[in-house]
């Protein structure tokens, strides 16, 4: 009776610990599914045919539209988009750039853009809509129409947009939020990677140019304008109204050195932060090639010398 008691408590146990194990792996199944998140750009009227110019607004709420349909995708408010476009500097025609799209896309939290144009020469129009998945960091969907204007060119809106939504439902299918995540930090790794990697040696040096010659341009600055605007009229008041004892003439000469030594200390720091400012900013912004030949080099000796050789 005994050994049956514990055998039955031994099954228990196992059904208990399978029970468990089941309800998570069902969880996991269970895991939330996220749609992808789009940023339509505004569609390009590239030869500015001003009669045609509706389009633009035409073509991207027709492709909204069609995707809505499928039920699958969230999207960016388009009239955040053309916000985000002019807080960042960019015009509608830049905004389709690659660069650009994807900069203003990943600041509004998309993770796929589409871009768009179209151009109409006499009676002809050629609409390319492409679509660009900003974690796989490529083009993913492209679509092309050719045809007449006209009545027509309404059917060839509905056929470019319909293409394209169509072909992102099979591209872009709700993933589950563990795919964003792992997503999100291969990105972030990239961006931490190429900014060691553009931040060269030059880079580093104009860096540390550029700061150190900042900050004695900033320390020399006010000194100068002290000694000029302020000590120099303790120099004159000595030279002209002290007494004229040998105590007054050694007031004099203390402040004429005073004077002269600030004056001296405060060009040598400004004309020296002005050279290294003069060396460090081109470090930083002008992108040297290799066969370049890039020099900076100080003597003191009887005098301070620099050596400066670029080879561009």
């Amino acid at each position: 009776m005994i050994v049956l008691k514990k055998i039955l408590l031994i099954v228990l146990l196992k059904i208990l610990l399978l029970n468990f194990f089941y309800a998570n792996v069902k969880s996991d199944d269970k895991e939330e599914l996220i749609k992808r998140t789009i940023a339509i750009m505004p569609f390009i009227n590239k030869n500015n045919v001003e009669k045609y110019s509706y389009l633009s607004d035409t073509i991207r709420n027709a492709l909204k539209s069609k995707l809505l349909d499928f039920d699958q995708f969230q999207f960016t408010n388009l009239n955040e988009i053309d916000d985000k476009t002019l807080e960042l500097g960019y015009t509608r025609e830049s905004s389709i750039e690659e660069k650009n799209a994807k900069d203003i896309a990943t600041q509004l939290k998309a993770d796929v853009f589409i871009t768009g144009f179209y151009i109409i020469i006499e009676e002809k129009i050629m609409m390319q809509i492409d679509a660009y998945d900003i974690f796989t960091d490529k083009t993913i969907a492209s679509s092309n129409v050719k045809g007449e204007v006209g009545l027509d060119i309404f059917r060839l809106v509905d056929e470019i947009t319909f293409d394209m939504a169509e072909k992102l439902s099979k591209k872009l299918p709700k993933v589950y939020r563990t795919y964003f995540d792992e997503m999100i930090k291969v990105i972030k790794e990239e961006r931490r990677f190429k900014f060691k990697k553009n931040f060269t040696i030059q880079k580093k040096t104009g860096l540390g140019l550029t700061i150190g010659g900042g900050v004695l341009l900033a320390a020399g600055l006010p000194i100068f304008i002290y000694d000029l605007a302020g000590y120099a009229d303790i120099v004159k008041n000595n030279l002209y109204y002290n007494p004229r004892t040998d105590e007054g003439y050694n007031d004099y000469t203390r402040s004429y050195y005073i004077f002269t030594s600030l004056l001296i200390a405060s060009i040598v720091s400004m004309g020296t932060g002005a050279v290294l400012l003069g060396v460090g900013i081109p470090l930083l912004v002008i992108k040297f090639k290799k066969k370049d030949n890039v020099s900076f080099n100080i003597e003191i000796k009887d005098r301070i010398y620099f050596n400066i050789k670029i080879k561009i």
